[in-house]
């Protein structure tokens, strides 16, 4: 077990013994963003604009002096003798030791996620990253909306493959239980209202898989003002025809758009979308470097069915060359793709 546990799911703790408390938000916010950000050394100035963008870049250093003296004064009574020390602080960067004996429930939940173990994973994520922390940094604040968004990507997507793993597995109660989980965090999220609706129908508890049905579209229309998708609707029609009941030999599939009537045979794969209108896209044949942002933005648009995804990053980064590659590349899971520009478009309220 490591000597430091850090808790950063919820209320930043530290665990161990003899761990005191960290009493202000300042010293807790600079100390978790160097836990997340362990893999690489971090320049004193971008902490210093980080932590206190307001102030003078002299006094933002002096303040950076000062809070990692009181971090490094904490950090040195929890570490073992002969054992590395937990930061590394030059007169240019500074880094929490990756290598020291420490642990963090981010860290194992990244772990737990490269190796498979969706379940181990997801019961780390009990609360968004450092919950109920106030700072006075908007730069901060920046950072750690982007850092929960990621992070709570990441817990969705594993749940929705538990749940479809569940489903087909025939572990109806499992199931249930991993989209409820889905839909605690996300009530709007139909795909996962479409899961539970299987789970409990298969189950034999087609009242129960009908009233998931009902909440949806209560949840859908308090949420979003729109009304169930296609799929929705003809979910639950088998299920009201009893297509959907208990059965031990039943498929666990979850219809969808790309399905064929229920009483139809099967059709052939579709083609190409129907409306294809690429716009000013990007056609670039080559894109280096960027596999890993890709299959992120992949798995938040196909498995967890995210409706609205933003690219951020400083100009010339590369941005709209890695969003058209990823429409290019997934086209034909669409019934259509429209490409625009919104550059010199008018505010939203108007569109």
């Amino acid at each position: 077990m490591a000597t430091l546990k850090i808790t950063l799911f919820g209320a930043l703790q530290l665990t161990s013994a003899g761990a005191p408390a960290l009493h202000t938000a300042r010293l807790q916010s600079l100390l978790a963003y160097l836990v997340m950000e362990s893999a690489q050394p971090q320049p004193r100035e971008r902490l210093a604009a980080l932590f206190w963008p307001d102030d003078p870049t002299t006094a933002a250093r002096q303040n950076l002096r000062q809070a990692l003296y009181q971090l490094r004064q904490l950090l040195e009574t929890l570490t073992p003798p002969d054992a590395p020390p937990f930061l590394l602080i030059t007169h240019a960067t500074v880094q929490f030791n990756p290598v020291a004996d420490w642990q963090s429930d981010v860290r194992s939940f990244h772990q737990l996620l490269s190796e498979g173990n969706d379940a181990a994973a997801v019961a780390l994520y009990a609360d968004e990253l450092l919950a109920g922390l106030q700072t006075n940094s908007e730069r901060f604040d920046e950072w750690l909306v982007i850092s929960r968004e990621r992070l709570h990507i990441q817990a969705m997507a594993a749940l929705a493959r538990l749940t479809t793993v569940a489903l087909h597995n025939g572990q109806w109660a499992q199931a249930t239980d991993y989209a409820q989980r889905q839909l605690f965090w996300e009530p709007w999220l139909e795909p996962a209202h479409r899961q539970l609706m299987v789970a409990l129908a298969r189950a034999g508890d087609r009242h129960g898989a009908l009233a998931q049905y009902e909440q949806c579209c209560r949840q859908l229309q308090h949420e979003l003002g729109v009304s169930p998708h296609a799929d929705t609707e003809a979910l639950a029609a088998q299920i009201r025809a009893g297509q959907l009941d208990a059965s031990p030999a039943a498929a666990a599939h979850v219809p969808s758009s790309d399905d064929p009537p229920v009483s139809a045979p099967l059709a052939a794969p579709p083609g190409r979308p129907s409306v294809l209108d690429w716009g000013g896209a990007s056609d670039s044949p080559a894109l280096y470097g960027r596999s890993q942002e890709l299959a992120e933005l992949r798995e938040w648009i196909m498995v967890v069915h995210c409706r609205l995804v933003t690219v951020i990053g400083m100009g010339g980064m590369g941005k709209t060359t890695v969003a058209a590659a990823l429409a290019r590349q997934n086209a034909n899971a669409f019934d259509g793709v429209i490409w625009r520009s919104l550059l010199h478009a008018p505010p939203l309220g108007e569109l």
